[in-house]
């Protein structure tokens, strides 16, 4: 025996049997039997408990969870929870045990259709023809390459010729051609409004980003004002000044092509003044946009920023003299403040490298610099100098300095110059530029050049 149930059904019944564990039937089962549990197995899906028990006074009782009817013998019915049969599976059973004894229930398929209906009635069976005949009247005569062809498609965008009308309606082979269709879908996709598509992620949200990266208004000129090759009226509305600086540029018309920067902008009549005159005069109804990220300076603003005759008299004076207004003349009239470079050669006896000094780690010898004059044949005549020599580390900025007292001048020409390098300058591996001045005219050079310190095999 079972009995066949409608799934999402709420309020049924199940059936099971009660039998003690020597197979003797149990007849007197009651909710109150000792040790009484019961749930619902559902196949290929979790049980459903039955929390609380009851008796059931009789068959047409209010439906209650739980609830036990006896129907005769060791049969019982019992109200089960809406969840077991809240989705469909193959078939639900009633387990169960007491002390003393097992709960076997009775299979239960779970069904779609309701049990209930003779659908081998001849109504039944007429409706069914009829439901099926409407199904065969929608379907087209042949198939093409074995699908079926259907159709989306509307002669205009509004009533019964909407997208979403004929796909409700208009699935029928035959009733309208796809380029049309397509045509409407790219249609729709294009009219669609774009606020909506800001999803972060998305190719709405990169459009609309793009979009505001590229902000443009569009506008017409309108008849407000005689439009000039240089001011016209337009149906821009705005704040006064709020386009001033940014390009204009026309998109209708004679004039399309052709762009100015903005000079100023007034919300009266939303008229334009432009920097650049046009080849002609626009038209009432000529369409333009104004490109809102652009911002360009007029000839003007330029040329107010550039020195005019006034700021260069503040530099020349109010005359220019080829005799005292040159870089000479005032480098001249300077009294030598100016750097002066000796034009004169030296050499480093037995310790060069091209144009180098060189030295080792770690050692303050004795260096000699033969100063000569540019010629390099004639000595240099050094003495009553007060000679120093800087260093300048090429890495750091860091200087050292070899003071007068230490810089010895000797020679028969009084041009070979001697000094230690100081320990600060040769303590570590680096390239400085050397310097030999006079300290009582510093910015008198008699010879520079490179320095470098170099490692020398050594024994710890």
């Amino acid at each position: 025996m079972s009995h066949v149930l409608k799934y999402n059904v709420a309020d049924q019944i199940a059936y099971f049997r009660a039998y003690d564990t020597d197979g003797t039937a149990k007849t007197d089962l009651t909710s109150a039997t000792t040790g009484l549990t019961l749930s619902v197995f559902r196949v290929g899906a979790s049980s459903v408990s039955i929390a609380s028990l009851s008796d059931k006074a009789a068959d047409n009782s209010t439906h209650a969870d739980g609830a036990i009817r006896s129907v005769g013998g060791n049969l019982y019915t019992i109200d089960i929870p809406d969840a077991a049969t809240a989705t469909q599976v193959p078939s639900i059973v009633v387990r169960g045990s007491y002390t003393g004894g097992v709960v076997e229930g009775l299979e239960h398929p779970i069904v779609a259709y309701d049990p209930a209906v003779n659908y081998a009635s001849a109504t039944k069976a007429a409706d069914i023809e009829a439901d099926t005949q409407d199904i065969q009247n929608r379907l087209p005569a042949t198939l093409s390459g074995g699908f079926i062809q259907a159709y989306v498609a509307g002669a205009s965008n509004s009533g019964a010729d909407t997208i979403s009308a004929r796909i409700a309606t208009n699935i029928v082979a035959g009733s309208y051609d796809w380029p049309t269709a397509l045509g409407e879908f790219a249609d729709a996709v294009w009219d669609e409004a774009y606020a909506g598509h800001t999803t972060a992620g998305t190719y709405g949200k990169l459009m609309d980003t793009i979009r505001k990266a590229n902000l443009s208004v569009e506008g017409e000129v309108t008849s407000a004002i005689t439009p000039t090759t240089l001011t016209f009226a337009s149906n821009v509305s705005a704040a006064s000044s709020a386009y001033a600086h940014a390009v204009l540029l026309f998109v209708s018309g004679p004039l399309e092509g052709e762009n100015s920067p903005i000079i100023s902008y007034n919300s009266t009549n939303g008229v334009f003044l432009l920097e650049e005159e046009l080849t002609a005069a626009p038209s009432a109804g000529d369409e333009f946009v104004i490109i809102a990220g652009s911002h360009v300076h007029s000839v003007v603003d330029i040329q107010a920023g550039l020195a005019m005759s006034a700021e260069l008299t503040e530099i020349k004076g109010a005359t220019w003299s080829s005799s005292t207004d040159t870089l000479e003349a005032i480098r001249d009239a300077s009294g030598g403040g100016g750097t002066t470079i000796i034009p004169a050669a030296s050499f480093a006896p037995a310790r060069t490298d091209t144009t180098n000094l060189i030295a080792y780690v770690g050692e303050t010898i004795d260096q000699l610099l033969t100063v000569y004059e540019a010629d390099g044949t004639t000595p240099l005549d050094l003495s009553g100098k007060t000679l120093t020599v800087v260093f300048e580390d090429m890495e750091t900025g860091d200087t050292g300095v070899v003071a007068s007292a230490s810089v010895t001048v000797s020679g028969d020409n009084n041009n070979i110059v001697t000094f230690a390098y100081p320990a600060a300058v040769t303590d570590e591996i680096g390239q400085f530029r050397y310097a030999l001045r006079d300290e009582a005219a510093p910015k008198t050079v008699y010879s520079q050049g490179l320095l470098l310190v170099k490692a020398a095999a050594n024994k710890d």
